[in-house]
């Protein structure tokens, strides 16, 4: 329930394919399907040229008493998905989806630099391309207005440290913080980007 995390979505940024493994066996109470839906909703905020990206999906445990009714559900479901099943135990149906993801990396361009660095926020600002934003006030907030850091917001995990951090370093990177204390921000001050308000802290 944490995401995927800006770095697992800016490497996915880079990979000419897409593998989505599930567990076509439902167990532990999941539902393959719902996973699905989870992953391809997440890369989509993140950014959705990453849905126009060849992807497989790979049915585990095939060896379960419960994948080939997940499975079939899976397919009716999702008739225009392209679903390897597999099973890590026993290593069958391996050997032919190693051969088929060959196949597809072959036929598919590699992803260009310029790509990459329009498609994933920390791999966008590490190349130094400035985020567009604007500043205003209501009442005593401090708005901060960017599609950009609106992006990163979204998929930040406020409650793990890391998360916290990352975004600080990304405010800082962008400018943002030192325009906020032009803009007269101190210590204490409300901050708002996309829907998160927070404390300025120097």
């Amino acid at each position: 329930g944490l995401g995927l995390g800006l770095a697992f979505l800016r490497h996915a940024s880079r990979t000419r394919i897409l593998i989505h493994v599930v567990d076509i066996a439902a167990t532990e109470d999941r539902d393959p399907i719902s996973d699905y839906h989870i992953i391809r909703a997440e890369l989509a905020a993140y950014d959705e040229a990453l849905l126009e990206r060849p992807h497989v999906v790979v049915a585990n445990k095939m060896d379960q008493p419960e994948a080939a009714t997940q499975l079939q559900r899976f397919r009716e479901h999702l008739p225009d998905v392209e679903v390897w099943p597999i099973s890590a135990v026993t290593r069958e149906g391996i050997e032919g989806l190693l051969y088929r993801v060959a196949e597809v990396i072959e036929a598919t361009p590699a992803v260009s630099v310029e790509e990459q660095v329009e498609s994933g926020d920390a791999l966008y600002l590490s190349r130094g391309k400035p985020i567009s934003y604007s500043i205003s006030q209501s009442n005593d907030v401090f708005v901060v207005e960017s599609a950009e850091l609106d992006k990163v917001v979204q998929m930040t995990n406020f409650e793990q440290y890391d998360g916290v951090r990352r975004f600080q370093r990304i405010m800082q990177r962008s400018g943002v913080d030192d325009a906020l204390r032009q803009r007269g921000a101190k210590n204490g001050d409300q901050i708002q980007v996309g829907d998160m308000v927070f404390d300025f802290v120097e």
